[in-house]
C-alpha cells in the first residue's frame, strides 16, 4: 500500500528540497484549527498542529494501512500553576520492522 504523501501529512504546499529541507506552510493548518499568524515561531504550535494533521489523516484514511497512527485523544481537566487547564493525552502508535531496540528507526517506517 503507498505511504501517506507529505501534503496528506504536513498540508498540500508541503515539499522537501534536494538538500533535505521540509517546508509546511501555515496556511496549510487552518483546517485543524490553527487560524491566527501569531505565534508562527512558536515550535509548540507547530508540534500540536502537525499533531493534529496527522489526526486528521488518521481519522480519514480508509485505503492504506499507515505506520504511524495517531489515536483518538483523552481529554481531562488539571491544574497547572494555579490554573485550571483541559488536557488531551494522544496515543500515537509507530510500527516498524522489528528490530530489538526500543526506539524507532525512521528509516524501518
Amino acid at each position: 500500500m503507498p505511504k501517506p504523501s507529505l501534503g496528506q501529512i504536513f498540508g498540500n504546499n508541503a515539499s522537501v528540497s534536494a538538500t533535505g529541507e521540509l517546508t509546511i506552510k501555515f496556511s496549510d493548518f487552518s483546517n485543524v484549527g490553527w487560524d491566527t499568524a501569531a505565534g508562527t515561531t512558536d515550535a509548540e504550535k507547530w508540534l500540536t498542529a502537525i499533531l493534529l494533521k496527522a489526526r486528521a489523516f488518521s481519522v480519514s484514511n480508509t485505503d492504506q494501512l499507515p505506520n504511524v497512527v495517531v489515536q483518538e485523544p483523552y481529554p481531562g481537566l488539571l491544574t497547572r500553576n494555579n490554573e485550571l487547564k483541559r488536557e488531551y493525552s494522544y496515543n500515537v502508535q509507530i510500527y516498524v520492522t522489528d528490530t530489538g531496540t526500543n526506539v524507532p528507526d525512521p528509516d524501518l517506517i
